[in-house]
């Protein structure tokens, strides 16, 4: 990532450059003899040293700044801290607290960060208490907070410039509805990245039973369903020998049925509510229909258990990937960090595959829970909170220092017990940059339905749709309008 990041600020640099010496030399006032031009390459420099950097006031706040978080104790991810207290040798941890103490010291302020729900977040909205700065939500919970009104729409803060990398572009543009957004991501949170499901191999069995470099399939755009299929089947050995495949033999893939269907149907562009023209979401299983259930039908044909799949409990597949006993498994990013720490498999990690090498780009996936944040629609110093959120994303950025919060994430993601897995490197920057999130503004009972009957291997998923879709036009529908928003 480092790299990358690099080469893009150099970049901007050579443009920030090229920008201030042309334009000096097209004014009609200001020729080569000019102090404009004597004064160029200062103007330049001035310029790409300011290119990626945030417009922050110089201003002392002073007081709190109060972060309403019911998800600091949770264990689904990497870290869900927003703060610390001391340095104590974690990377992360570490960089949190260097982003607390020169945010902290930047503005004269103190971050606080509370244990609650977002029920306490609504009901502050509601009576017109200003208790929270910020609050967080899931990607579950944000309908019940966006009807309420309980959020702010965050394209209206002069004092966030949504358009800078420390800012998530995909997370920006998935959760737009109009030209309204009541929450994103940005560097700020590594819940994003953390919760995104990737594709995870074990070297070693890859090695064995030479299937040939898997990064290359990567890099030559060749990474689909129909070769993860293949590579599947050739996983497969009823290692005790009873004549049947399960939890005590070699696999080719073990996931959890939900997770891994709603990981191929992202990846295939095919998840269950898209974001359509004018930001406007839909469902896809209505409006797509015959493009849906033949993505749906070519996953059944392909991953079933002759296909070398395995449906298992999350657990259950985890620790058979950990314990060598399967060629893939398709996890969160979070996975990572935990393997390093628990597992001894030699692994690497790949893209989710496309569908067909002609699809655009691959996608990942990132469901709930998701932390997002918001301003809270009580709050009446939204400019403050905006200026707070730039610097609480920028200072977490690679753009700030190689030992911020987002880098210091994708070192710990890419450093074995040994050394720093290079091959897996590139594959994690495509991860991070397409990750598409959960659009959940409707409830979760359609996408269940879809999931259940995957599980079940039921092809005539149609009749399931056509009894929906009508019901769910109608949710989405009314969702939209309270918040003022027209959908045929």
């Amino acid at each position: 990532m480092k790299k990358t990041l690099s080469l893009i600020l150099a970049a901007l640099m050579l443009a920030a450059v090229f920008c201030a010496s042309s334009c000096a030399g097209e004014s009609g006032t200001e020729g080569p003899g000019s102090s404009a031009a004597a004064d160029s390459g200062t103007v330049a420099e001035t310029a790409a040293e300011t290119a990626l950097k945030p417009d922050l006031p110089d201003v002392k706040f002073g007081g709190s700044f109060v972060i309403a978080s019911g998800y600091v104790t949770d264990s689904k991810y990497t870290s869900t801290a927003i703060t610390a207290d001391t340095v104590n040798g974690d990377v992360i941890n570490d960089a949190i607290y260097e982003r607390t103490v020169t945010v902290e010291s930047l503005f004269d302020i103190k971050i606080e960060v509370l244990d609650v729900n977002n029920t306490k977040i609504n009901n502050s909205v509601k009576t017109g208490t200003r208790e929270y700065d910020i609050g967080t939500a899931t990607t579950s919970e944000i309908m019940s907070i966006l009807t309420a009104g309980s959020a702010i729409n965050l394209n209206e803060v002069e004092s966030i410039d949504l358009d800078k990398p420390w800012w998530d572009q995909n997370a920006k543009s998935k959760f737009a509805v109009a030209d309204k957004l009541y929450y994103t991501l940005s560097d700020f949170f590594i819940t994003g990245i953390d919760n995104s499901r990737c594709t995870y191999f074990n070297k070693d069995l890859a090695s064995s039973l030479n299937l040939g470099s898997l990064y290359e399939l990567v890099d030559k755009n060749e990474w689909t369903i129909d070769k993860m299929k293949e590579m599947s089947v050739i996983a497969v050995d009823d290692r005790n020998g009873d004549q049947k495949i399960d939890t005590n033999d070699q696999l080719g893939i073990v996931n959890n049925a939900t997770t891994f269907y709603e990981v191929m149907l992202t990846g295939c562009n095919a998840e269950v509510m898209k974001q359509g023209e004018g930001n406007i979401p839909y469902w896809t299983g209505a409006e797509e229909q015959e493009f849906f259930v033949g993505i749906y039908t070519k996953l059944l044909d392909l991953f079933s258990k002759d296909g070398g799949y395995l449906i298992t409990s999350t657990d259950d597949g985890r620790r058979m990937f950990k314990n060598g006993n399967s060629l893939f498994t398709c996890d969160t990013m979070f996975l990572c960090s935990d393997m390093r720490q628990n597992s001894d498999i030699n692994f690497g990690i790949m893209p989710v595959p496309k569908y067909s090498a002609d699809q655009e780009k691959y996608y990942h996936v990132s469901p709930n829970p998701d932390v997002f944040f918001i301003i809270p629609g009580t709050s009446d110093e939204t400019e403050r909170c905006g200026v707070m959120l730039e610097a609480l994303s920028y200072y977490s950025s690679a753009y700030y220092s190689d030992s911020a919060l987002m880098p210091s994430y994708f070192d710990l993601a890419l450093t074995t017990k040994s050394a720093p897995d290079v091959d897996s490197s590139n594959n994690l920057q495509i991860v991070h940059d397409n990750i598409s999130y959960i659009i959940k503004l409707a409830g979760t009972v359609y996408s269940g339905a879809v999931f259940s009957q995957f599980e079940n291997g039921n092809y005539n998923i149609i009749s399931t749709l056509n009894t929906m879709n009508k019901s769910n036009a109608k949710t989405l529908r009314d969702v939209l309008t309270s918040l003022g928003v027209e959908a045929e």
